[in-house]
């Protein structure tokens, strides 16, 4: 998979740009990603704790893909390297519906 560091931080950007929208705060287009995450925290402490989580998991799950690089093994994973994607995909995917359903029953 051919995902980048760069990719990992325009996904942090965007969902705290997004949330922080849907949050109500101002300008947020003009603000850094951790002023965004700090308002977002203070603003509504559940969304941040749900967005939090869905970041750490989509962290980890680019980690796996780019130890997995490093190592040469894409396309060619053990049967426990196989398992551990699969519950990463899993985590992240659950996570993300869970934050998609808190972003879109924000008022």
């Amino acid at each position: 998979m051919k995902i980048t560091e760069e990719d990992i931080n325009e996904m942090t950007r965007f969902i705290a740009r997004n949330i922080s929208r849907k949050l109500g705060v101002r300008k947020p287009d003009f603000k850094s990603v951790p002023e965004l995450i700090d308002e977002i925290q203070s603003l509504d402490s559940a969304t941040y704790d749900i967005m939090d989580k869905f970041l750490k998991t989509y962290h980890e799950w680019f980690n796996f893909h780019k130890r997995i690089d490093q190592q040469g093994n894409q396309g060619n994973l053990s049967s426990a390297e196989t398992e551990e994607l699969t519950n990463l995909i899993q985590q992240r995917d659950s996570i993300r519906e869970e934050l998609l359903e808190r972003i879109n029953n924000l008022p």
